[in-house]
């Protein structure tokens, strides 16, 4: 725990601090972060969203500019593809294992590119405050709230295809191409699986569909507490819950559960909960 909060500085400012032995120092740590995770319990759930999925805290998740979900869907003429490359690997008569570019061509020229520093064209610019702005339109329906992280992440992205395509400035394409990117991150691992639109949210740990239940939870609880902020039997929490039409009775049920265990309502006696 005490590493992965430590990656929230390195991520995020790209620098690492110290405190050891009386000594304070603030080191720099600029480096890019590929990672991969399992899902938990070996096997993604797609009626869950992709912060049930991955036991990562979210505020490490939303640290990367980019996150897809690689699912591993059974389909006939795909898997028979990959076994065939398998075997083919193992096979003396098998496919051509040299890869198109050798590995020390490809880090001599990773190496060079790393020094250009190429910089924002108007027009780039421009792209990318359309999007960012398109995005944090609050009044439409189908919003996307996203954030100034977001924005830093779409610069990195297009300084960093600019920067791989050996260019001294950063043009519309290439923001363009970032753009691309984060949408189709926002379609892949940030669809609401209670809705299944877009939502931005559910990377947060918190999707619109859950805040709304939530408000809606905390509502009917105030209206049971009544001015005297009485226990609220579980029973009829539950069929209150189910009246609204937007939780079934065992939805109902664990929503009670996962409120407790957000100490957002406690368990005043047995089977009656209050409002923290």
């Amino acid at each position: 725990a005490e590493d992965r909060s430590a990656l929230h500085e390195v991520m995020e400012q790209q620098t690492a601090s110290i405190s050891k032995g009386g000594i304070v120092a603030t080191l720099n740590a600029r480096t890019s972060i590929l990672a991969a995770a399992n899902p938990m319990y070996g096997k993604y759930d797609p009626f869950k969203n992709i912060t049930e999925n991955v036991n990562l805290p979210v505020p490490l998740l939303t640290r990367f500019d980019l996150i897809f979900v690689v699912r591993d869907k059974p389909s006939k003429e795909r898997d028979t593809q990959i076994a065939q490359h398998i075997i083919n690997l193992h096979t003396p008569s098998g496919i051509d294992k040299k890869s198109q570019i050798d590995s020390e061509t490809l880090t001599k020229y990773l190496a060079y590119v790393k020094r250009i520093n190429p910089t924002l064209t108007k027009e780039a610019e421009q792209k990318i405050l359309d999007y960012y702005m398109k995005m944090r339109n609050v009044e439409a329906e189908e919003m996307i709230t996203v954030t100034p992280r977001q924005l830093e992440g779409l610069i990195r992205l297009s300084t960093a295809r600019a920067r791989l395509l050996m260019k001294n400035q950063v043009d519309g394409d290439d923001a363009q191409r970032a753009i691309d990117l984060l949408q189709s991150m926002f379609e892949d691992a940030g669809i609401d699986v209670n809705t299944g639109k877009v939502d931005l949210g559910v990377l947060q740990g918190r999707p619109r569909s859950e805040v709304s239940k939530m408000q809606l939870f905390m509502d009917v609880m105030k209206s049971l507490e009544g001015e005297h902020k009485s226990p609220v039997e579980e029973k009829q929490l539950v069929e209150e819950l189910a009246k609204t039409e937007k939780f079934t009775e065992e939805e109902a049920k664990n929503f009670i559960r996962k409120m407790a265990r957000d100490s957002s309502i406690y368990e005043s006696k047995p089977g009656h909960y209050n409002i923290v």
